[in-house]
């Protein structure tokens, strides 16, 4: 990823926690993206500091519908909002 200087990262919340493990596990913490948002899940606090730790960014969630048009997109104080 910094290879290729991704600079947000947008997935399911369960694959984002995953990749930010495996990012912390192989000690290259703090990438430094824009954001990491999550859709298709709820985000629970602890995969929201892990990703946001392996990523050194703030994590958004998302709540959508299957045609991938966003119905809520959290705000930086952490509320849903249509």
């Amino acid at each position: 990823m910094s290879r290729y200087r991704v600079t947000y990262l947008y997935g399911y919340t369960s694959s984002l926690y995953a990749l930010a493990q495996a990012v912390l596990e192989s000690g290259r913490q703090g990438i430094g993206m824009a954001v990491a948002i999550t859709s298709a899940e709820p985000v629970y606090d602890y995969q929201r500091a892990t990703i946001a730790q392996a990523f050194n960014c703030p994590v958004r969630e998302t709540y959508g519908m299957s045609e991938i048009v966003a119905a809520a997109s959290e705000c930086t104080a952490g509320r849903l909002h249509l």
